[in-house]
């Protein structure tokens, strides 16, 4: 159809055309697309059956002893003594890659329950492989540290990269 045709045609009719192709592209989609996939999901769902539930339908599911698992993360926490040895060994690795570790600062903020944090802020120089290896590495050995925030930049003709990175070294708090 040409542009000028449809240019004369009354706005109704223009309107009325529109509607019909896009009723026509939506059957078109359910009988060649969706109708397909909703068969596959029906055969797939015979295939594996049933997801696993209760043993009796009317008894309600086992929600997991909350307390458990808190005592269980927190026996895996190391206690506060043992930070300083945590912190000698982000520096070992640091160095064990490469690293450079400028500006570092740490920060241990007053915490009310079991669980306490060491804020420890970096500035990394660097190759971009060589902090990300670091990274991983410090990540993979202790599981209780996490990167809350890490920004790169590259300086003015330098060859690595400079990173700011903020960690979160949690610990047992001491019983009160």
């Amino acid at each position: 159809m040409k542009s000028a045709l449809f240019d004369q045609m009354p706005m109704a009719l223009r309107v009325a055309l529109v509607v019909a192709c896009m009723l026509g592209l939506q059957a078109a989609f359910e009988f060649w697309l969706r109708a397909p996939l909703a068969n596959e999901v029906l055969r797939l769902q015979e295939q594996g059956g049933r997801m696993p539930g209760p043993a009796n339908p009317s008894e309600p599911a086992r929600v997991p002893d909350l307390r458990a698992r808190t005592d269980a993360v927190l026996e895996r926490l190391e206690t506060a003594r043992a930070t300083d040895a945590r912190i000698v060994h982000l520096h070992a690795l640091a160095v064990d890659h490469g690293v450079q570790l400028r500006k570092v600062s740490y920060v241990r903020p007053a915490s009310a329950g079991a669980v306490g944090r060491h804020e420890i802020q970096a500035e990394l120089a660097a190759s971009y492989p060589a902090v990300r290896q670091y990274l991983r590495a410090l990540l993979a050995q202790d599981p209780a540290l996490a990167i809350e925030s890490l920004e790169f930049s590259r300086p003015p003709g330098g060859a690595g990269v400079r990173a700011l990175v903020r960690f979160s070294m949690y610990f047992r708090a001491a019983a009160a």
